[in-house]
């Protein structure tokens, strides 16, 4: 089928200096380009988009699935596009990694997916409820470097995935498996979920999955891809630690990060605490009134959203 067939609708983000980055986070990084994540060939469910703008739910919902080890019931998309598509169609890539990280997402056995995946039927709301994505949580989103190939290498080798978008044209993905960026200026952006990383014949891409199959199916972005300046958003999202909880001891609040390990959480007035865990007291020694929070990896508290 000819590309133009293809939906894409990835809107670059608007500027927002509230967003993490990812250098200030984990500074500079080295890539062994020798490594492979051998993702795509764990993937169980491929995303067709059809002609709807609902990239961005596609790729964020790739992402999601990665995250959460390949559930039987995956990530709906729907779930994330109705939510926040554009009046023009499309989406951008900030809002569906803020709405996994925030909010949540509903699986697919919540929120049905269309058979096709039609425009009208990707931005309907019915069905989608917070209490249905609350318990897909996940603890925060970093955006990388734009248009950086190796900081883009390194967040797929450390965190399984990166959703990016790309501006293309029609000519420039005449083969989808090994696109081109586009020779003046692009005729659309669209949205992907990077998973691997590889080297053919000296050359390095960004190995990622397609959301116009129903098979499996990749695209490789290659150095000339980045280098031309028509990548933007890679975003990565850090996963919740499911054994960090909040403990209140001597009035004070901590994040536990394993036995005897307490990490100050920074939260110092009343009204903070009152946002956090609303109008339920918590007394000291007792964690049952106190929300699983938002936490890195590796234990650092990053704010209540």
């Amino acid at each position: 089928m000819p590309i133009d067939h293809f939906g894409k609708g990835a809107k670059p983000d608007p500027i927002d200096p509230r967003d993490f980055k990812a250098q200030a986070r984990f500074g500079a990084v080295i890539v062994d380009w020798t490594k492979r994540t051998g993702l795509v060939q764990k993937i169980k469910t491929w995303r067709n988009q059809n002609g709807s703008s609902s990239c961005v739910g596609q790729a964020c919902s790739y992402k999601h699935d990665i995250l959460r080890s390949f559930p039987d019931d995956p990530f709906s998309a729907r779930a994330i596009y109705a939510q926040h598509h554009l009046s023009g169609g499309g989406m951008y890539i900030r809002d569906g990694i803020l709405h996994i990280v925030k909010k949540g997402q509903a699986r697919r056995s919540e929120v049905p997916e269309p058979q096709p995946q039609t425009e009208s039927l990707m931005t309907d709301l019915t069905g989608i409820t917070p209490e249905e994505e609350l318990d897909d949580r996940e603890a925060d989103g970093y955006v990388l470097p734009q248009n950086d190939i190796e900081y883009t290498a390194w967040a797929v080798l450390n965190f399984g995935a990166v959703v990016l978008g790309v501006n293309g044209s029609n000519p420039g993905w005449s083969n989808p498996m090994f696109p081109h960026p586009p020779i003046g200026e692009p005729e659309w952006g669209h949205a992907l979920c990077a998973v691997d990383i590889e080297v053919i014949d000296g050359k390095k891409y960004i190995v990622c999955l397609s959301s116009w199959t129903d098979t499996p199916a990749v695209h490789h972005l290659g150095e000339d891809y980045f280098l031309s300046g028509n990548v933007f958003n890679p975003w990565v999202i850090v996963p919740r630690k499911e054994n960090m909880q909040l403990i209140k001891d001597k009035g004070t609040v901590y994040l536990v990060a394993g036995v005897n390990k307490k990490v100050k959480t920074g939260i110092a007035s009343g009204e903070a605490l009152d946002a956090l865990f609303g109008d339920e007291p918590i007394t000291d020694g007792d964690t049952s009134a106190i929300p699983q929070t938002q936490t890195l990896s590796d234990g650092f508290l990053i704010h209540k959203k």
